[in-house]
């Protein structure tokens, strides 16, 4: 579970409703359905009668999802989160927040609240070239991309590294596009307390795409289903309860996506995979 450092036990009684908006006079307003909102978004936070809406402001550098054959994970135990700074807001009123990860509650004595993530403007597309760098760690070597990061010239040294993978110019162009339109469906798509590139589903989906079938059951779990080169891939999802969304998934890994995993990352470094 992820929780914030210093949070006691939930409190019995009547639950609290809180809510989070985004939009404007003009174009009306819209719940927050996706767990982010940008820089560049005006919130507010509804609840019925004037009490002070607390919100946490909290220090948050998520790694990138582990390969989904790696079955034992660095040693972390309960993921921690401090709080980077506290301020109060009354509801209704029109918000612009910096970049973060936010967590706002009525009644602080308890663990109920609302998390979401403020982020770039342009975003879910990725725009800034250490965002753009950052996200092709599933394809790429810790070399390359910190090759490209060192560079004088980031972006051609970038153009370079795609015009390799795509061995001329109109499949580069094809992966780029494909790439980066995966990420920006993970991140539209499986943002949660961190950017939806980042998460188990997201892993998955910009690697290998959209799944032939998804299937769900009884206890909430998500099985995607990929049918590849005549054979059946499926990847199970389960929902990990924590106090920033209700819509977290981790991946069950296992050795077995050792093979397939590395076939796809070949398919992405030997400029098949848009062809």
């Amino acid at each position: 579970m992820l929780c914030l450092v210093g949070f006691g036990f939930p409190a019995m009684g009547q639950r609290m409703v809180l809510s989070l908006v985004k939009g404007g006079p003009q174009q009306g307003w819209q719940p927050v359905k996706d767990n982010f909102a940008t820089q560049a978004d005006t919130i507010r936070f509804l609840t019925p009668g004037a009490s002070p809406i607390f919100v946490y402001r909290v220090k948050s550098d998520f790694q990138a999802a582990f390969p989904p054959m790696q079955t034992q994970l660095p040693p972390s135990g309960k993921a921690e989160l401090t709080v980077d700074s506290l301020f109060s807001v009354s509801a209704n009123a029109d918000l612009q927040l910096p970049l973060g990860l936010y967590f706002a509650q009525l009644d602080t004595t308890t663990l109920e609240g609302i998390g979401f993530l403020i982020t770039d403007r342009a975003y879910p597309k990725l725009r800034k070239i250490d965002d753009v760098l950052a996200a092709l760690v599933y394809i790429s070597t810790n070399e390359e991309i910190e090759e490209i990061r060192r560079s004088s010239d980031k972006k051609a040294t970038l153009d370079r590294y795609w015009l390799r993978l795509g061995g001329n110019e109109e499949n580069a162009r094809r992966m780029i596009r494909l790439f980066y339109q995966r990420v920006e469906h993970a991140n539209r798509h499986f943002t949660t307390y961190k950017e939806g590139w980042k998460t188990d589903k997201g892993m998955i989906y910009i690697v290998f795409g959209e799944p032939t079938h998804l299937n769900r059951n009884a206890r909430g779990e998500e099985e995607w289903e990929y049918r590849l080169q005549g054979r059946t891939l499926k990847f199970t999802f389960q929902p990990k309860a924590n106090q920033f969304t209700g819509v977290h998934y981790e991946l069950v890994r296992h050795a077995r996506y050792r093979d397939p995993w590395y076939e796809y990352v070949d398919r992405w470094r030997n400029g098949l995979v848009a062809n």
